[in-house]
């Protein structure tokens, strides 16, 4: 998949311009350093990440145990064959949590509206949430940092499109290059809910950030940074609890990240023996990792 990607990523840059238009006249060399970032995203310990990547010391008796769930939004109904609306339920009946995070703002979990985008919640969530009698935290920014954060995101899409026409088409191109690669890995919610999809959403995103104004990935951290602190200080407050984090697939590699130097944080997997659903096969993906880094960069 990843040399797919990769091969796709260079022809998709033959010719193309970004950065300063005074150094448009360089394009090779241009080329040759999204190459360089691209391979040491794959090489850097940041740019993987492992089980061994996490800090190692032991969780304190009074963390509390935190599991986060990728949720595909619409993408539930047709990219993973076992992973419908109905599996995500059970999965959340399964893990019986005492917190439950939702990728929602507080008018929306109050109103249960129906999401056009994020599809679980009418089809399985607020289902869940008719029986659930623990605390929902809302993880989405509240306004003014709603609105800000979107317009910020916003006025660096219309500066690519206005300023820079055809690396906007490049990366727009890019990025169905890159879910057309990436959901046939999809076999089941462990596929999704694995190292190798957040492997491949950190190379997506360093991408696609790399020819964005800064602000587009500014907006995207300080998102991810506001969730991530909410569910940090809901394990401070509910040591000993389970809490379960839901979150759009493309936030996740982020969020783990955060959370496994969290204090009062003990980060579980979702799948695997030592994961929350240990009956669950686990996707493998540190093997074919390291092999793509051996032969690809």
């Amino acid at each position: 998949m990843t040399f797919g990607i990769m091969k796709r990523s260079r022809e998709l840059w033959s010719g193309a311009r970004f950065g300063n238009p005074s150094t448009a006249h360089e394009p090779a060399l241009s080329r040759m350093a999204v190459g360089l970032a691209l391979c040491v995203s794959l090489l850097s310990p940041a740019g993987i990440v492992l089980s061994s990547d996490r800090r190692e010391t032991l969780p304190q008796p009074s963390s509390a145990t935190v599991v986060v769930v990728s949720t595909l939004h619409q993408l539930h109904i047709y990219a993973a064959p076992d992973y419908g609306f109905p599996v995500l339920e059970k999965i959340l009946r399964r893990l019986r949590p005492d917190i439950l995070a939702v990728e929602l703002r507080g008018e929306d979990l109050s109103s249960r509206a129906p999401q056009p985008i994020k599809q679980e919640y009418q089809e399985a969530v607020f289902p869940f949430l008719r029986g659930f009698t623990g605390t929902v935290v809302t993880l989405e920014p509240e306004d003014p940092d709603y609105s800000r954060l979107v317009k910020m995101r916003h006025d660096a899409e219309r500066v690519m499109q206005q300023s820079h026409p055809e690396t906007k088409r490049i990366a727009d191109k890019f990025y169905q290059e890159f879910y057309a690669y990436l959901t046939p890995q999809w076999k089941s919610y462990c596929d999704v809910n694995s190292d190798l999809t957040d492997l491949a959403v950190r190379f997506n995103h360093q991408f696609i950030h790399s020819l964005y104004p800064p602000e587009f990935a500014r907006a995207r951290q300080e998102w991810n940074r506001i969730a991530g602190e909410k569910i940090s200080a809901a394990a401070r407050s509910n040591p000993g609890k389970r809490i379960v984090v839901l979150m759009g697939f493309e936030h996740d590699y982020w969020l783990k990240e955060f959370l496994a130097n969290e204090d009062g944080v003990k980060l579980l997997p979702l799948c695997g023996p030592s994961g929350a659903l240990p009956d669950a096969a686990p996707a493998k993906r540190t093997d074919r990792a390291r092999k793509w880094r051996q032969q690809f960069c």
